[in-house]
């Protein structure tokens, strides 16, 4: 029977599975070495460095998270481990969460493997869900690559539409690379 459990990212959830993690990672770095900075070999050559770097990942995420209590100005970030029949998959994170303008940042990664559409939209489905009772957001948009077919497939599979493409723009805030992109957009509550 396949099971998809998906955990927000802590410590407690991604110690036990950080080899599978790495894994993952190492198996496909030049997949995401655009889009995630820290998936350069440079950065994370190995498992203790890799860990190094996910604890300190998620201490910046929980002083985000602080600013945002005390000032609403702050935006933050929520990352979700992915976990397909016990094994580390993959994970979702919404970005840039702002309480105003009611949106986040939808953004993600799998592993790659034959289960990934189903993986793909199961936990899309989730994020939504949490997205709409837990976080009172209205909408969510995604950047692609312009040459990533399977993501743009599986944008328009869950529902989202194509609302801007750009050529030669920053891949994002945190990685300097160019590209082109397509920003896609769901709205969550009509």
């Amino acid at each position: 029977m396949e099971c998809i459990e998906i955990y927000k990212m802590r410590l407690s959830t991604i110690l036990p599975h950080i080899n599978g993690f790495y894994n993952v990672l190492s198996d496909n770095r030049a997949r995401l070495e655009p889009w995630f900075w820290w998936a350069s070999p440079k950065i994370t050559p190995n498992k203790f460095k890799f860990a190094s770097f996910i604890l300190l990942y998620l201490l910046d995420t929980k002083r985000k998270e602080i600013m945002h209590k005390f000032s609403k100005k702050n935006l933050y970030d929520e990352q979700f481990m992915i976990y397909y029949n016990g094994e580390f998959y993959g994970m979702m994170g919404l970005d840039k969460i702002d309480d105003i303008k009611q949106n986040a940042e939808l953004w993600g990664f799998m592993s790659g493997a034959d289960k990934t559409p189903m993986v793909v939209d199961e936990s899309t489905k989730i994020i939504e869900d949490y997205c709409i009772k837990d976080k009172n957001l209205k909408s969510l948009y995604a950047k692609t690559q312009l040459s990533n077919r399977p993501v743009a497939i599986a944008a328009v599979r869950n529902g989202y539409k194509k609302i801007k493409t750009e050529y030669g723009v920053r891949i994002s805030e945190r990685n300097e690379g160019i590209s082109e992109l397509i920003t896609w957009e769901k709205q969550l509550v009509k």
